[in-house]
């Protein structure tokens, strides 16, 4: 719908410090990157209904991967890794895999070096290849959209199921409340492993169809 009715509108993806270092992805590119992503998860073979694991560090790279998963009724679920501590990293990616019964990793490249030995993924990259995918998944409102891992801050992260009817709600509420329009800028810095980021910020700004700019935490904190 955004696609459709905000072709002008879309993300804005903040790569720096400099005037010049953003790039604007409107959201019919969006679309169009989403499918070609999907296109790729067709043709590595990838059964609708998997969970995905999605460690992407970028908001350029995360964003598309999360619209792909969602047209193509695939269970996307984000983490970030963990740095300076591999040995905490490799006991939360074995503890996860475990959780969401061995899912299909998609990682960046700069995360590609840190998974732990025997643990496969695929790249960005791999699913640029071949056609595009114009497919959409029909999905009931009971369907489970979105897994967002709990903190583990008091023992092992837990996978809190969102339904799309969930995600639905929440954005016609929050869109209500703020009185948001496609008028509207929204910005975010925070991971996209972090509910604030993803339902607070990006999908609102999707649903209304309003511009959403998104910069890294680094750059942001230096």
């Amino acid at each position: 719908q955004a696609a459709r009715q905000h072709v002008h509108r879309g993300v804005h993806l903040i790569t720096g410090s400099g005037d010049d270092a953003s790039v604007f992805l409107p959201y019919p590119d969006l679309l169009s990157e989403a499918q070609q992503l999907l296109g790729g998860f067709l043709t590595v073979g990838v059964p609708s209904g998997t969970n995905v694991l999605l460690i992407l560090s970028k908001p350029g790279e995360f964003i598309p991967m999360l619209w792909a998963c969602l047209l193509g009724g695939y269970i996307p679920c984000p983490i970030a890794p963990i740095r300076g501590d591999s040995v905490r990293w490799s006991q939360r990616l074995q503890h996860v895999m475990t959780l969401l019964d061995e899912p299909v990793l998609i990682v960046s490249p700069d995360v590609q070096d840190e998974l732990p030995v025997g643990i496969s993924a695929l790249g960005l990259n791999e699913l640029r290849v071949g056609k595009a995918a114009h497919m959409l998944s029909d999905a009931t409102p009971d369907d489970p959209a979105l897994l967002m891992l709990t903190s583990g801050s008091t023992g092992d992260s837990k996978a809190v199921v969102l339904t799309h009817g969930n995600l639905i709600a929440s954005m016609a509420v929050r869109a209500e409340r703020q009185q948001l329009t496609c008028d509207d800028t929204l910005f975010n810095w925070i991971a996209f492993d972090h509910v604030a980021a993803l339902l607070e910020s990006h999908m609102v700004a999707v649903y209304v169809g309003a511009n959403h700019v998104n910069a890294e935490p680094a750059t942001v904190l230096s």
